[in-house]
């Protein structure tokens, strides 16, 4: 039969009920102590049986040694820092770290002579590779000069060829545009036709004599006598004397005579082939004209 415990304002207990209270709780006690030596050396309130000192317990369940800590003293560098990870941070600060002092090496660069290179020579009349087979033969008899060796009388197509380039106006037909804006239908373009033409080879030159030249004849006269040999070098010989006095004529390779655009009688300016000789070119101060 349980008895139930007395209220504490009632008397106490018989002698042989407060005997069996205390066996009880000596019990109790023996039971915890039993409990505690079995969670081992780190429980609460233990001890530790290598060192006898007492392990103080942490708020986490842990145990610290009070003794050690007591020992050890306060940390010289500092208070820890958990971080955000629960991991402790050093708080004593970086380590110094002093560089090595390096000393670069000193490079004398290398002194280098450049090569003197002497270009080679090329003489502009010394041919790069045979030309004889290319060469046309047979066709100069016309006086035209279509065929090598080239025809004497006829222009160059290389180096520098001179035009000496003459105004011719009528009294039917006069002026009505200046020398130089009929010189500006010429010129550049006749030269750089030229010099494309024949590869860059051939500088063709103008010399302008800015000045209309008066023919002595209707402009229907020398219209008709450009269908002639003998009509084309007959009208140039006329131009070539009217200027004769102000042109230079000795360095000239060819005449070429613009009759004035009025003349719309004319449709077509002198070409002439001479062949030499004084009824086959066109003397002027000392020069031997055979084109125009």
């Amino acid at each position: 039969m349980r008895t139930l415990p007395a209220p504490l304002n009632s008397p106490l207990p018989p002698a042989h009920q407060r005997s069996s209270s205390l066996a009880r709780l000596g019990l109790a006690l023996t039971l915890c102590w039993a409990l505690a030596a079995c969670e081992g050396p780190g429980s609460p309130g233990s001890a530790d049986t290598e060192t006898g000192a007492d392990l103080d317990a942490t708020a986490d369940g842990g145990a610290v040694d009070s003794d050690a800590d007591a020992s050890a003293g306060p940390d010289s560098g500092g208070p820890d820092t958990l971080g955000p990870d629960g991991s402790v941070a050093d708080s004593s600060g970086p380590d110094t770290v002093t560089p090595d002092t390096v000393t670069p090496d000193t490079i004398t660069p290398d002194t280098v002579t450049p090569d003197t290179v002497t270009p080679d020579t090329v003489t502009p009349a010394q041919p790069l590779y045979p030309v004889a087979p290319c060469q046309l033969k047979g066709l100069n008899t016309t006086g035209v000069g279509l065929s090598f060796p080239r025809y004497a009388k006829r222009l160059r197509s290389t180096g520098v060829v001179r035009a000496k380039v003459l105004f011719a106006d009528f009294a039917d037909a006069p002026a009505k545009m200046t020398p130089q804006q009929v010189a500006d239908i010429l010129s550049p373009v006749s030269s750089a036709f030229f010099k494309a033409a024949s590869y860059g080879a051939m500088d063709f030159k103008l010399d302008f004599h800015l000045k209309w030249l008066r023919m002595s004849k209707p402009s229907a006269d020398y219209a008709a006598a450009i269908k002639t040999y003998a009509g084309h070098r007959d009208w140039l010989k006329e131009a070539v004397a009217l200027a004769d006095p102000a042109v230079d004529f000795s360095d000239g390779d060819v005449v070429v005579l613009m009759a004035a655009p009025a003349a719309t009688k004319i449709g077509y300016g002198p070409t002439w082939l001479g062949v030499g000789g004084p009824t086959g070119s066109l003397a002027a101060d000392g020069a031997e004209i055979t084109n125009g």
